[in-house]
């Protein structure tokens, strides 16, 4: 079937509105002029996430919204993005697919730079690209730097990836779209904390071609205490006392 958009978003999302907000705007003001496909996989929101997802739904065509919403033993044992985003997987009509957390935003010429890239290099099926990853509190304050992400693809980044920790946050990412012989995300729960590294390890042993574009095109936002990957023992007792919100 004929691509009907240049790239898929895959939005995700899971009580975080306002930060949900952001990411959407900065969707919004993408400067890329082809078609973009945005695809949000709600995974049971109990706050005004509905709301923005009304406010934005008409900038974008196309937009689908994944809703589910897992028991709380559900949550706690399985990995819920990589669930989400494999549904999302067999609706994406883009010839790109990218990736987009609620508490991330893009650069404006994220998109167009990173499509451009891809279309030259018809050989490349996954691209990430250079970001920061910066900690800020609930309310948006910054209190800190988490982690500079600028490391290019060559045999060393590789053996990383392979045998040490992930150093590719999946909002950097934009791969081909390859319809059902799409590779689809691990939903090992060994990989709740480090989703995206269950997805690249798959990348890997496909021996796909990957490739580094070597600018900053978003920024990670580290929320204090709403991070599984930084604070997951924390987040995990307050899914299973009841208190997550």
């Amino acid at each position: 079937m004929e691509d009907k958009y240049d790239i898929s978003v895959i939005v995700s999302t899971w009580n975080r509105a306002s930060f949900l907000a952001d990411a959407l705007e900065s969707l919004k003001n993408q400067d890329y002029g082809g078609t973009m496909q945005v695809i949000v996989c709600n995974d049971g929101s109990t706050d005004k996430t509905s709301d923005i997802l009304e406010e934005f739904k008409g900038f974008f065509p196309g937009f689908k919204i994944i809703f589910e919403n897992p028991e709380q033993d559900e949550r706690l044992k399985n990995s819920r993005l990589p669930i989400m985003i494999n549904k999302a997987l067999d609706v994406v009509e883009g010839r790109y697919i990218s990736y987009l957390p609620d508490d991330d935003v893009y650069k404006p010429e994220r998109n167009r730079l990173m499509i451009e890239y891809l279309d030259q290099k018809p050989d490349v099926y996954f691209a990430y690209h250079f970001m920061k990853l910066i900690l800020i509190s609930p309310d948006k304050a910054v209190v800190g730097e988490s982690v500079d992400l600028c490391d290019h693809w060559d045999e060393s980044m590789k053996y990383w990836e392979e045998n040490i920790y992930n150093r590719i946050d999946h909002t950097s990412i934009v791969h081909r779209n390859l319809g059902n012989e799409n590779i689809l995300w691990d939903e090992n729960p060994a990989y709740k904390r480090a989703a995206d590294w269950g997805f690249i390890l798959r990348v890997l042993k496909k021996n796909s071609k990957i490739a580094c574009v070597e600018k900053y095109l978003a920024v990670g936002r580290k929320i204090q205490g709403m991070s599984l990957n930084r604070d997951g023992d924390q987040m995990i007792k307050r899914i299973s006392d009841g208190l997550a919100r």
